[in-house]
């Protein structure tokens, strides 16, 4: 079913906004149809036209998630601009967030605690270092590490999102010679981020 309230709008022609997932204070994130290939998707905008380190942020957000080809990243299909605004187009997860899963077992839910043995809750553990290593393999440091983050599919596969406040390390063309990750138009880091600023989410930094 379509959205027929407010929020209900075409994105670049191209992406119908089915239902909005999140918004935070400068963006949002819905689900949407890409009528060109028939599919649904994630679809994150910038909210008004956003001012110049939050689009530089956002920019460099698509630029980073989209060339971290990992199992355990979410994938990337398409950034762009619809008149002002910006939008950044991702693979569509159903499933849960850890966050939710701890909350369900905190709780002891008879079915989140048969679904989520000690064994399973491991093996999600070592996917999400493993995608971990391989941004750090990269020069990339998300930032951001949370449970809210890290997505437990339907399909029980491990996704590591929101790369928003991810920061390249210098030095890339020296790690484990791999290709650099190649970012156009940067904004130096101290205009994104004050000197002594706080990143991240406090509990989990």
């Amino acid at each position: 079913m379509r959205s027929t309230g407010p929020e209900s709008d075409t994105i670049a022609g191209r992406y119908e906004v089915i239902e909005e997932l999140g918004r935070g204070g400068v963006g949002r994130v819905v689900r949407a149809l890409d009528t060109a290939l028939h599919r649904e998707v994630a679809v994150k905008t910038l909210l008004k036209s956003g001012k110049n380190n939050d689009r530089a942020r956002f920019v460099e957000e698509a630029q980073i998630t989209g060339q971290l080809n990992h199992p355990n990243v979410i994938s990337v299909h398409d950034l762009g601009v619809d008149g002002d605004k910006l939008y950044l187009v991702m693979k569509l997860v159903a499933g849960q967030d850890l966050k939710q899963i701890r909350k369900r077992l905190v709780a002891q839910e008879p079915e989140a605690l048969a679904a989520y043995p000690l064994r399973r809750l491991l093996r999600l553990f070592l996917e999400v270092c493993e995608a971990v290593a391989y941004a750090h393999a990269r020069g990339v440091i998300h930032r951001d590490l949370k449970p809210a983050n890290v997505m437990v599919s339907d399909a029980d596969q491990v996704l590591l999102l929101d790369w928003g406040l991810a920061k390249l390390r210098g030095q890339l063309e020296e790690l484990e010679e791999r290709e650099p990750l190649v970012v156009s138009d940067r904004v130096d880091e101290g205009e994104l981020t004050q000197e002594g600023a706080l990143l991240g989410t406090p509990s989990y930094m």
